[in-house]
Parts: C-alpha cells; sequence; structure tokens
C-alpha cells in the first residue's frame, strides 16, 4: 500500500475452524501493516457457512432473543429517538448503527460492502431505513430479505449505482486483496457528502506486540492485510480520501481470544459454557476493563475509521505499488 519493502516472515496458525494451518505474514517496514505472503488459491474454502459472519441459519432460540434486546438498543440511535434514549444508548455504543443515525433521516441510502448474512443492514431495517443493499463475494448466491434489503453474490466493484450516503466496510477490508482499489471504488460510489465506515483491526496495537503469530485477529489466511492506522491514511490518501475520525473499540476479545489460541483451542470449540468455564466473569470484566484503558490510549486492537472525499487537490495519483513490496 504505501511502497516500502516488506520485513521479515512469521508464520501463523489458522485456528478460527482449527485448521492449523500455517502461513506467512510479513510486516512493512514504513507503514506497519502485516501482509499474507502466501494466500491460499481457493480462499472461499475458508468461510462457507462455519464462518462467523453467515451463522445466521444456525442461531437458535436464544439467539432471536439477544437479536431483540440489542434491536431495542440500537433503536436510540434512530434520528427520531428522543435525547433520554440517545443517552441510554451510550451505556454500550453501537459505532456503526450510531454513525449511520448521524444521517438526514432513515432514507439515507447504505450500502454494506462485505455483509455476509446481513446482520447489520437487518438492525438498519429495524430503525425504519430502507435504502439498504449489501454485496459479499463470498455469499451463497442473491438473495432478497423480506425485511426490505438484498445481498449479492459480488465485490463492490460490480456495483454501478452511485450516491450513497454511508458505504460501510465492516472487518471486511482486511479481507480484500488490493485494499487501495477498494477505496478508490468506495469513492466513486459515495455521495459528495457521503461517508465511508471502515472497521478493521490494528496490526502494532498492544494485543499484537503482546500475542504475536497467537494473536486472535490475524485471522489467518482470511486476513489478507492487517493494517495500521498509519497504513489506512496511505492508503485513503491514494483513494482520493481521507480520515475525518476515528473511534477505538477493542473488548475483551483480544484478551480471550488470544489466550485460546496460545493454547491451542480454535474458535469454533468454544461455547458459552465452554468460555465462562477457561474465563470466570470477573476475569472477564477484567479484560473489558482493560481494553477500554488501551482504547483510551489509541491502543486497542481494532478501530472504526470515518472517511470522506478528500479535495480534488488532494487526491493522489493512481499506481499500482511494485511487486514484493507493501
Amino acid at each position: 500500500m504505501c511502497g516500502a519493502a516488506l520485513g521479515v516472515a512469521y508464520e501463523v496458525r489458522e485456528m478460527m475452524r482449527g485448521t492449523r494451518e500455517r502461513f506467512h505474514y510479513r510486516r512493512c517496514v514504513e507503514c506497519g501493516c502485516a501482509q499474507i505472503a502466501d494466500p491460499p488459491a481457493d480462499l472461499a474454502a475458508y468461510y462457507g457457512d462455519r464462518y462467523y459472519s453467515f451463522a445466521a441459519a444456525r442461531r437458535g432460540r436464544w439467539s432471536g432473543i439477544a437479536v431483540r434486546l440489542r434491536s431495542a438498543r440500537d433503536l436510540a440511535y434512530s434520528p427520531a429517538a428522543p435525547a433520554w434514549a440517545r443517552a441510554m444508548a451510550r451505556v454500550r455504543p453501537n459505532p456503526l448503527v450510531r454513525c449511520v443515525g448521524r444521517c438526514p433521516g432513515p432514507r439515507a441510502g447504505v450500502l454494506d460492502v462485505g455483509a455476509g448474512d446481513g446482520r447489520l443492514l437487518a438492525d438498519l431495517a429495524r430503525l425504519g431505513f430502507t435504502q439498504l443493499l449489501g454485496v459479499d463475494p463470498f455469499a451463497s448466491e442473491d438473495r432478497g430479505d423480506p425485511r426490505g434489503f438484498s445481498v449479492l453474490r459480488r465485490d463492490v466493484h460490480g456495483l454501478d449505482a452511485a450516491g450513497w450516503n454511508v458505504v460501510v466496510l465492516s472487518h471486511s477490508l482486511a479481507h480484500m486483496a488490493d485494499p487501495v482499489s477498494t477505496l478508490r471504488r468506495v469513492a466513486q460510489l459515495l455521495a459528495p457528502t457521503g461517508t465511508c465506515i471502515v472497521r478493521i483491526p490494528l496490526a502494532g496495537s498492544w494485543a499484537h506486540r503482546t500475542y504475536g503469530a497467537d494473536w486472535v485477529q490475524h485471522d489467518a489466511p482470511r486476513h489478507l492485510m492487517v493494517h495500521t492506522r498509519r497504513g489506512l491514511e496511505i492508503a485513503a490518501a491514494r483513494a482520493g480520501m481521507r480520515i475525518v475520525e476515528v473511534e477505538f473499540d477493542s473488548s475483551g476479545f483480544q484478551f480471550w481470544g488470544s489466550e485460546l489460541y496460545r493454547r491451542g483451542v480454535p474458535l469454533v470449540r468454544v461455547s458459552r459454557s465452554r468460555l465462562y468455564w477457561d474465563f470466570p466473569p470477573w476475569v472477564l470484566l477484567r479484560y473489558a476493563r482493560a481494553a477500554r484503558a488501551l482504547n483510551r490510549n489509541g491502543d486497542g486492537d481494532q478501530a472504526t475509521f470515518y472517511l470522506r472525499r478528500a479535495a480534488p487537490a488532494a487526491i493522489a495519483p493512481s499506481h499500482s505499488a511494485p511487486g514484493g513490496q507493501g
């Protein structure tokens, strides 16, 4: 992304599904981004309905209750919500829904890039938003949802309709082989005053430095590139956009997920009861408090970035990085 040389390679295991295949990552010596050196030929084999963003069909009764509770909370982010409801929502903010709530009413158009099973779009539909669309190249097929939105089996380059008020890339940019090209296309699809929301894990964060190859958000091999704030600034500038706001929103997952990987336990084997067995509630609470402290210091392992189109004079020329560079 920045054209600098890549550093020494290190091995990362596939641990979400527990195959334990080893992949090599290399960190850029300039911007610090971690990039996979040997991506598999068929990435689709590492997704499927076992991947968390496509797991709607496997949710049971208790998950449905959780969805309704989350929807009630997120109603506070509706543009028509009273002030008291918005104040209550600050207890556990949802940065994606809150950002969409900044738009001028529920008629705003929202495009979710890497939509998975459409979970975010379903939340927004419950808030009254009607101009919703999702795209995901790993979806099984194009499908419409009775709640009034569709998820298409394609990437962002396969879309023609522009003028979106909000384009969301929630934990999807790391899965893309050419993030600059993706952001450049997003800039073309945005309305002139639109906002692009990029939510990503961050290389070089405290959790990455501490756990190394066992850091849970490496997510090898699905994460082709794990970005840094500096790396995203460079990518945004090359795509004709600029970062206008950053919110660090990491959670205790960076601790307990990485601890599980360090012990050799895949995520697919972790039920709620298993999680509480390995990490008692007071330990999880300590992790949550530590995550909030890291966020305040700008060292959490993930953040939400808000991007806008840059002024025409600030748009960097289009060019590709030489082979073997960051």
